[in-house]
């Protein structure tokens, strides 16, 4: 059983975490679901229908049965909404090597780095040697450590798409097994 004091401050905070109250926060809450397209079905556009469609008549074959035929739609679907996924993992990956710009600076992270710009300068005047402390700061980050960055800045982004990737691999999957199984059930 759950104390007084404890139900009372469960029903405080479920009063204060109602989402977003404001217009701009109701707008702009409405547009997640919408902002790589994962959450329009395949059904509903017609490209992916069809590709849908020769995939499904290529999994289950002109002569299946109706379930057959049925069973592999949902395999085709799954797997098209799979390579969605993966297509919009690459190109947030992409768009963050892409990015000119790439390391995110807060304000605190801009004034360091202007500080920095101001020591490097002084030093070059006075001809000292640049310490490596303060070089790696003004330094364009390239290779393998680039695209650590891509992927670091991406990785709000690649968590919310990796939900999408499990949900269509497990349907996918079960599919399948749902597939095989009709198909030894119509063969035996």
């Amino acid at each position: 059983m759950i104390s007084l004091r404890k139900l009372q401050a469960n029903r405080a905070n479920a009063r204060s975490s109602t989402g977003p109250r404001s217009e701009l926060g109701k707008t702009q809450s409405a547009r997640n679901a919408r902002r790589h397209g994962l959450s329009v079905p395949v059904w509903s556009d017609r490209e992916l229908s069809a590709d849908a469609k020769i995939l499904a008549l290529e999994i289950a074959g002109h002569d299946a049965t109706p379930e057959l035929q049925r069973l592999a739609k949902v395999i085709a679907e799954s797997q098209i909404d799979l390579k969605r996924v993966r297509q919009a993992c690459h190109y947030a990956i992409v768009s963050g090597i892409d990015n000119p710009d790439l390391l995110p600076i807060s304000a605190l992270g801009a004034w360091e780095q202007v500080r920095a710009l101001i020591r490097i300068d002084n030093l070059i005047n006075a001809k000292l040697p640049i310490p490596w402390k303060l070089k790696h700061l003004i330094d364009k980050p390239e290779g393998a450590k680039r695209l650590a960055l891509a992927i670091s800045i991406s990785a709000r982004t690649l968590t919310s798409l990796d939900r999408y990737e499990r949900r269509a691999l497990s349907r996918r999957d079960n599919a399948i097994r749902a597939f095989d199984k009709a198909l030894l059930d119509a063969s035996g």
